[in-house]
């Protein structure tokens, strides 16, 4: 968005653009790229450092299951009972890790991920499919546990060899629950329902959502408690990913509904 790109110049990043059209942009594409720019960098004696698209990679995924763990730690000594934790669906890894970090648990709450795009988002940008991420996470969550036993916390626990491949076993489709009602025609595109939640949110709860991804989640979270389908059993968690910099170029289109 404008307001990322306005932080990026502040910070003084080097930006490269892809001169590509939405349906000319591709894993094959975007790795070409990355291949290209890591090799200039090389070139200038700089290391490169490669974050995939929406930081949808194994650490990151075992950094949310730990933050999974943070939350439900907190809600217990606090004696609420997650019924569901509710989050934007993009790339896919915050939802990965959140679900890894469920799994380990024992599952004790419903994670959903309520998609700011149509389907196939994740794979156009070169970003592993949610279960190769979870177990990617896995994985990673593991050999950082086995090296440093003193970064784990009571309730992950152990997470050994043994216990990575039970946690491995018991993927199963259940455990990627994702909503594409809230996507809109794009990625990128605001709906109706993802404007009112905006101003919904900021009034009622002075939150502030983005356009792209946390309104559309909090849309979805809406029209579920409307029907009566969430939180009649427990508390239900709004995992906010921010993004506040992308409420500004989207002005026009949410003072309209103010």
């Amino acid at each position: 968005s404008e307001g990322n790109l306005l932080l990026d110049r502040i910070f003084g990043a080097e930006l490269v653009f892809l001169s590509l059209a939405p349906d000319g942009l591709t894993g094959a594409r975007l790795e070409a790229e990355f291949d290209r720019v890591e090799a200039s960098l090389r070139a200038r004696k700089r290391i490169p450092y490669r974050i995939p698209a929406g930081g949808s990679e194994p650490l990151g995924v075992a950094a949310c299951a730990v933050a999974f763990h943070e939350m439900l730690s907190q809600m217990q000594a606090a004696g609420r009972t997650p019924e569901a934790v509710v989050v934007s669906f993009g790339t896919g890894g915050t939802f990965a890790g959140l679900s890894l970090g469920n799994i380990i648990a024992g599952r004790p709450a419903r994670v959903l991920g309520i998609s700011c795009a149509p389907p196939g988002m994740p794979a156009a940008v070169g970003v592993a499919s949610t279960q190769e991420l979870i177990e990617g996470g896995a994985r990673t969550l593991a050999a950082i546990l086995s090296s440093q036993p003193d970064r784990g916390t009571p309730a992950l626990g152990p997470l050994g060899p043994s216990e990575l491949r039970e946690v491995l076993a018991q993927i199963r489709p259940g455990d990627m629950e994702i909503d594409y009602s809230q996507a809109g025609r794009a990625y990128g595109a605001t709906t109706p329902e993802c404007l009112e939640a905006i101003r919904m949110t900021a009034r009622d709860e002075g939150i502030l959502l983005d356009p792209v991804y946390t309104s559309k989640a909090m849309a979805g979270l809406v029209e579920m408690a409307r029907r009566s389908e969430i939180g009649l059993e427990g508390d239900v968690v709004f995992w906010h990913t921010g993004g506040i910099p992308g409420l500004f170029p989207y002005s026009a289109e949410i003072l309209r509904l103010t």
